[in-house]
């Protein structure tokens, strides 16, 4: 199912699918007139739409506001409330959560959600048994500050059940889950982590980032100079090594195929693959065969 969300400056399409009480997945087709029509009191505006989402539920934000729909499960709604379902947008309003900051970013995986705010501060919300970075293990039903990164701007959050988080300043902040050592930190033996951390590999030490990619079973990240690295399992051969075994327990440059002189200016980590597109256009995959 599409669902197009539509303002003046960008038309962007979500698929989601829902889960109704009978535990059957209705198709449903929803746009924004229709999104209007269900519940009179929702104002869409026309300025651009922020869009996240699941496979039980859907979120849109405005600057100041969530309006999410589906699964209430893990207090998905961010409004506190844990409905099983909800057909119809809850819109809640964040003003006072975020102390009048506005919203610049959402992002979401599986049963959370999380907001980066236009001054660059982490929010986050719902299922917590991995760690979402605000140092506990429990679920949250409202929007919750993540700890330790006091004065740091994010920019930047993709998320699986481990987190990948750039600064302003192309560092390159991790949590959550850490099995195949995803979070790439030797000292760390827990398969959760509850905290942001530094990510402070000796075989990239003092270098920056544009983006970073995780998985269920790996992480891919890029360089401010196009050079991509990964670590993590390499089950479904993610990190073209031409097998698809063994775990790379430390980040290592992927340099393979096309790969081998290009510059990379962005990585898609799928659990079973790996899509890498270059300055020259060429694109890479890698996938389980």
């Amino acid at each position: 199912m599409v669902f197009y969300l539509v303002g003046v400056t960008q038309i962007v399409s979500l698929y989601s699918i829902f889960t109704d009480d009978t535990g059957t997945n209705p198709a449903l087709g929803l746009d924004v007139a229709f999104i209007k029509s269900l519940t009179p009191t929702l104002e869409i505006p026309d300025e651009t739409i922020l869009v996240t989402g699941q496979s039980s539920f859907a979120l849109i934000a405005t600057e100041n506001s969530i309006s999410a729909w589906g699964s209430g499960f893990y207090g998905i709604l961010g409004n506190g409330a844990t409905p099983r379902i909800k057909y119809y947008p809850v819109t809640t309003n964040l003003s006072v959560v975020l102390q009048n900051r506005r919203i610049a970013s959402v992002f979401s995986y599986s049963s959370y959600v999380g907001l980066i705010t236009d001054t660059g501060e982490i929010y986050v919300w719902g299922y917590n048994s991995y760690g979402m970075g605000d140092g506990t293990l429990v679920t949250k039903s409202v929007p919750t500050k993540i700890v330790d990164v006091d004065g740091i701007v994010f920019t930047k959050v993709e998320s699986s059940f481990t987190v990948c988080a750039l600064t302003n300043a192309g560092q390159f902040y991790m949590w959550g889950q850490n099995d195949y050592r995803k979070l790439a930190n030797s000292s760390l033996t827990s398969s959760t982590q509850s905290r942001p951390i530094l990510l402070a590999n000796p075989n990239i030490s003092n270098k920056q980032f544009i983006q970073g990619s995780p998985s269920l079973y790996a992480v891919f990240a890029v360089t401010t100079e196009g050079v991509l690295y990964g670590w993590g399992s390499n089950q479904a051969g993610m990190f073209g090594l031409g097998t698809n075994n063994g775990t790379i327990y430390d980040p290592m440059i992927i340099r393979t195929g096309v790969l081998q002189t290009a510059t990379v200016v962005k990585v898609k980590n799928h659990n079973y693959g790996v899509l890498v597109l270059t300055t020259d256009g060429k694109v890479c995959l890698f996938f389980f065969d």
